[in-house]
Order: structure tokens, then sequence, then C-alpha cells
């Protein structure tokens, strides 16, 4: 997922709002197809983007995937080969060109037209010290995606000459449209300044620079003074000093900027182009002074479009400031009917939990019960036992009865006879006692009591 910087999301978010004014988060999709035309890419290269960035199936177009889409564009239009790879590297890359719409100021402005001194007195840091980069190694940088002079500088520059080869001319010219991003044809001092310190060179090797390039004093440069003034930087780089004067080759390349036709002027303030006509006691002006008052000309229209785009974006903001208070509305709705809800809840879950006492407490009386049904259960399986074993004692008991009935007669014989006998026994005792006693001589040691 990218990480985008707080300058691109502002951007973003600011392009998001002219297709979302209410805040919704997402948009009709084939609404945007013509807006991501005006990057200028190859269709097929923007149908990649869009399969790689939008993955909804809705029909719909979320701002992320919004976001995304402008980030590949970008990579897209700085040189990179798009791949899906691009989405996990998250390198850095200026913000895309989209044809009819100004990018943000990235720099605070200054007016164009200040003297040469104080815009040279702009390139010193408050310690009187250049910035430390990377922007101007004499070795290649692998692996980057700045836009840097790095990119435009040529290793293997003729250190002899200060001609500027095609092949060079032509990466120097794709670093100038970098940092034009609002198409003015020319680059202004501080931006040109924060570049150019990036070389790493001294302050007194960049003001005379800026007065080598800098044709007319004007405090701005168009494309090819700036890419004359990074050519020089390059060969600084390679240990050859400025020249004196710009070679001729260098200032035809300057010349290359202007237009053959003098230029005559009605006014100090209002330069006219000449029109073949013989010259008149007016002040004759420079054709880069026409295209610098030009250049302000389109600068103060940009300027005002952005400030209708600002009125606009004001209105869009009123309504999304009532949309807000109608969204407040609504949730101050919600939340009383949420706590309308929430004391229906508080008493229900009341109820439930005296129904869960009330419950607990029958569970615990059926638990005593059933406690009280075993111990019954218990102790009438015990009674039956014992009745059980009375029963068969009583029927041993009866037996026994029926045995003795049974018996009964044969002892009362068995009684009787022995009775008779211990009677006849006994007769004959008293017998033979009463005759020993009346004989008185009697041995009485046989006798059997003795």
């Amino acid at each position: 997922m990218f990480q985008y910087t707080p300058q691109e999301d502002a951007y973003y978010r600011q392009l998001w709002t002219t297709f979302d004014p209410q805040g919704l988060g997402f948009v009709e999709a084939k609404g945007t197809v013509q807006f991501f035309k005006k990057s200028r890419l190859a269709v097929d290269t923007l149908k990649r983007i869009w399969v790689e960035s939008v993955k909804n199936q809705e029909g719909k177009l979320y701002y992320h995937e919004f976001a995304t889409a402008l980030r590949f564009i970008a990579y897209c239009q700085n040189g990179f080969e798009f791949n899906e790879q691009l989405l996990n590297q998250n390198r850095p890359v200026p913000l895309p060109v989209l044809e009819g719409i100004q990018q943000p100021q990235q720099l605070p402005q200054q007016t164009i037209s200040q003297p040469q001194q104080e815009q040279f007195n702009n390139f010193q840091s408050p310690q009187n010290q250049l910035p430390q980069s990377n922007y101007f190694q004499t070795q290649p940088v692998l692996n980057t995606a700045q836009i840097s002079l790095q990119s435009y500088v040529e290793p293997k520059l003729d250190v002899q000459k200060y001609d500027l080869p095609d092949d060079q001319y032509n990466r120097y010219e794709l670093c100038f449209n970098q940092q034009d991003k609002t198409n003015q044809g020319f680059i202004k001092g501080d931006q040109a300044q924060l570049f150019f310190q990036k070389s790493q060179l001294p302050t007194q090797i960049l003001n005379q620079l800026w007065s080598l390039v800098d044709i007319g004093q004007k405090g701005y440069l168009f494309k090819n003074e700036f890419i004359v003034a990074v050519h020089l930087i390059a060969l600084c780089r390679k240990d050859i000093p400025l020249p004196q004067s710009l070679p001729e080759s260098l200032l035809q390349l300057i010349r290359r900027d202007q237009q053959q036709n003098q230029v005559r002027s009605t006014s100090q303030t209002m330069p006219q182009i000449s029109s073949g006509l013989p010259p008149q006691p007016q002040r004759v002006g420079s054709q880069n002074e026409i295209q610098g008052l030009n250049h302000q000309s389109n600068y103060l229209q940009n300027k005002l479009q952005n400030q209708t785009q600002q009125i606009q974006l004001a209105n869009n903001l009123d309504q999304q400031k009532q949309i807000i208070e109608d969204k407040k509305k609504d949730i101050e709705f919600l939340n009383q009917t949420i706590q309308k809800l929430q004391s229906f809840y508080d008493y229900l879950k009341k109820e439930q939990d005296e129904l869960q006492a009330q419950i607990t407490s029958l569970s615990d009386q059926q638990t005593q019960k059933q406690h009280s049904i075993n111990i019954l259960q218990d102790s009438i399986q015990n009674q039956l036992q014992v009745n059980q074993n009375l029963q068969k004692q009583l029927i041993d008991l009866k037996q026994s009865n029926q045995l003795q009935e049974n018996q009964a007669p044969t002892l009362t014989t068995q009684f009787q006879t022995i009775n008779i006998e211990d009677d006849y026994d006994y007769s004959n005792y008293k017998a033979k006692k009463d005759k020993v006693v009346s004989g008185g001589n009697q041995n009485t040691e046989n006798l059997p009591w003795h």
C-alpha cells in the first residue's frame, strides 16, 4: 500500500472533492475515465493502472483507489516501468501532471522581477552554507526515483568543451519539465535556488552561475537558460570552472527561446510585438521581457483560477457543512434511539436475572427433593430386605413348630414310659431302703447313693 506525503494527500483530496463534493467516499467509476485521460498516458497503460488500482466489482471508485491510480500515473510519467511491485516499493515521485489542472505550489511565491543581488543573497542558508545532498554525485545512484540533477548529468561528458550535446540537452529538458509543474515556461528564482543548492557547489559559484544564465536580470529562468545552468553545474562537478562569459554555442542555445522579431512598446509596462512598421521613438523591450510579462499574466490567470476554485471549494464546504449538520441530527436521533433501546435492554436484563434466580432456587429445591427421594428409596429397599429376612425366619419358625408338633406324640409316649419306669425303680428303691434300715446291720457302702 502506498504511503502518501502530506502534499500528495492534500492534492489528491482536492481533486477528489470535484467528484465527491458531498463526501460520500465513492463515485461512479465511469465518471472518472476522462479525468485520467488528462495524464496523456497510453490507453493500454491507463487500463493496466485501472486494473491494478480498482479492486471492487461494484462499478464504483473509492478514494484510496483514486489516489493509488494517481500515484501509478505519476510513476509512468516519470519513466518508471509499470508493474504491481511499485505498490510495495513506495518510491517517492513528483505529483502527476494532468492537462488543464494546476498543481499546488511547493515553494513560497516571490516577485518575479526582484533585483538580482537580493535573489543571490537568498541562495545562502542561515549558516551561510549550502545544504548537503547527493543529487550531484559523479557516480550513478541506483534505485532512486528522486527528480534530481543526478539523473541529468552525463558522467562521460567531454571536459574540454562547453558545448551541450543533444542527448544531454534532452535530459536537462526533462529536468526542466519536471520543475515547471504548471507549464509556465520558466522557473522562479526561489525554486531554481533550492534546486541548484542540491549540487553542493559554493554559494559564490552559484551566484556567478546565476549572473551568466539570467539574461536581463529577470529573477527567473526560461527553459534554455535553466538547461545551460544545469549543464554548467555538471561541468563544475567535473572540475571545469565557469567561463567568464557564456560561449557562443550556449548563447545561441539561449537565443533559441527568443523570437527573431523586435518588440515595440507603446508603454513601459505593456510591450507589444513589432508589426514591422517603421520604428517609433518608444522604448524597445526584449522578447524575454515580453515573455516574462506574458508569463506574469498567465500566473495571474492561474492565481485567479485557483481563487475561483477556492470559492467553489468554499461553496462545496458550505454544502458539506450542511451535510455534516444533517448527519449530526441523524446521529443525535440515533443516540436517543440507542438510549431507549439501552433502557429496554436493562429492563429485560433485570427480568432475565430475576427469572434466572428463580430457576436456580427451583433447581436447588428439586435437588434437595431428589436427595430425599433417594434416601427414602434406600430406606424402602432396606426395609424390604428386612421384611424378606423376617418372612424367611417366620417360615423357618413355622417349619420348626410343625416339626415339633409332629414329634410331640412320640415324646409324650416316651415321657410316659420314662415316668412308669421311674415309678417302678423308685418303688424298688424304696423297698430296698426300708429293708436296709430295718436290718440295721446291712453294709451301706454299696448303696447306689453312697
